[in-house]
């Protein structure tokens, strides 16, 4: 680099003359603590509606396959139900006694008896006392209830056909969302499912209990019920080494990670959480071991990654050759060689313990690679030449076997046969 120089003694114009060098600053331009930085997978944010929500698959099990008959013993009885009653003894009548329009039931010799809204499990009792009210005395009765009234119930909001559907009044919620397609997995709610009777809510319906425990209300249905499936909710992504990659809807604003880890079901050695998302700072982004994962808070919109992430404390190193003991040894990272050999038992006449190699697939990897370049250096050189003499040529395929047999050793994974010229090396 040019420099100007000046005699001694010489000054410079003022013009010319250099500033003082100020002081650079070191102060870091930005809080590398904060959660907006550090370590973040290489991979784009996921989109949450390509994900399918959890529990998409729920319809497809056939809850429309049978209908209920009514009869379990929590059953409540309504008009249109049909009552097998018998009675033998002092007095004797048997048939078959519809439930009117006001409830009741009417038996010969006895007179009307109101029984709607009992259970099934009640229906005995209340017949077999009315009766025994008038023939105290050797009275044997029996009651069955025979048939329940089909009811009519209306499917609406964000499922796939809407409509009236028939059923009985002992039939599940899935029976109905079931006839009508299932939940529409791109808007529909899977944990806002609720059961109107004449404009009131009688039941809200959270399907995730369902999935994850069984749990599900038996709702008693009435003719003119109507289901609504209300509209997806607030939601968050899973992604990364689980078992359930899938939308999963919130109900408030948040989730605890604690939860999320029971929901998503992590495969085994999963040790960290990537977190990102949108807060009111801007884009956030934060990496964190799994125990503090747990205590987090995860909010609508964000994607949860998890990974296994925790290296390794120990190494495997297989042996060769003559020794006594396991072919295969378990060893902490920092091990030395002399240590290790110290623990190997060897037979005492058969065994050079100085005569001692150490193999490595990334250094064998390493020199497959070098080898392939040489090769190409070697073709590059020989065989792009105007023209060559008879000795050159011998050269040539001497190298090119030479070569050739120090390939022969190089690990399986590394396969030269892709290159054009490997036949000709191999002759």
């Amino acid at each position: 680099m040019a420099q100007s120089l000046s005699v001694p003694g010489e000054v410079l114009p003022e013009q010319e003359q250099v500033a003082p060098t100020t002081a650079i600053d070191t102060t870091p331009r930005a809080n590398w603590s904060n959660d907006r930085y550090g370590p973040v997978a290489s991979a784009p944010k996921i989109n949450i509606d390509s994900l399918p929500p959890f529990g998409a698959n729920l319809f497809e099990g056939g809850f429309r396959g049978t209908m209920a008959d009514g009869l379990n013993a929590s059953y409540r009885i309504k008009p249109g139900d049909q009552i097998t009653v018998r009675a033998w003894g002092a007095v004797e009548f048997d048939g078959v006694m519809p439930v009117d329009a006001q409830g009741n039931i009417f038996i010969p010799s006895v007179g009307p008896l109101h029984v709607q809204g009992l259970s099934n499990a009640e229906l005995d009792g209340r017949v077999r006392q009315a009766i025994q009210g008038v023939y105290p005395d050797q009275v044997n009765v029996y009651t069955n209830l025979q048939g329940v009234q089909p009811v009519g119930v209306f499917v609406t909001g964000y499922v796939t056909n809407p409509g009236r559907y028939a059923g009985t009044p002992s039939d599940s919620v899935l029976y109905f969302l079931d006839q009508a397609g299932g939940i529409d997995n791109s808007l529909g709610s899977y944990r806002n499912v609720r059961v109107m009777r004449g404009g009131s809510l009688i039941a809200n319906v959270d399907l995730y209990d369902f999935l994850l425990h069984g749990q599900l209300p038996q709702q008693q249905f009435r003719d003119g019920d109507t289901i609504v499936v209300g509209e997806r909710g607030p939601a968050i992504a899973v992604t990364g080494d689980v078992d359930r990659e899938y939308r999963y809807e919130l109900l408030g604003s948040h989730l605890i990670g604690s939860e999320i880890v029971r929901l998503a079901r992590l495969k085994s050695g999963v040790s960290h959480a990537l977190v990102r998302g949108t807060r009111t700072t801007g884009p956030f982004a934060t990496y964190v071991p799994i125990s503090q994962f747990s205590a987090m808070n995860v909010y609508s919109g964000d994607e949860v990654s998890f990974s296994a992430d925790a290296r390794a404390g120990t190494i495997v190193v297989s042996l060769e050759g003559s020794y006594f003991g396991p072919s295969r040894y378990a060893l902490p990272r920092d091990a030395r060689l002399g240590e290790f050999l110290d623990a190997i038992s060897t037979p005492a006449n058969m065994t050079a313990v100085e005569s001692v190699s150490i193999k490595r697939e990334s250094v064998a990897k390493q020199q497959g690679e070098a080898l392939k370049e040489s090769l190409r250096r070697l073709e590059t050189t020989y065989l792009g030449a105007s023209s060559s003499t008879p000795s050159k040529r011998l050269r040539f395929v001497c190298a090119r076997r030479s070569l050739s047999r120090n390939l022969s050793s190089v690990p399986a994974y590394w396969n030269p046969v892709d290159a054009w010229w490997w036949p000709l090396i191999r002759k």
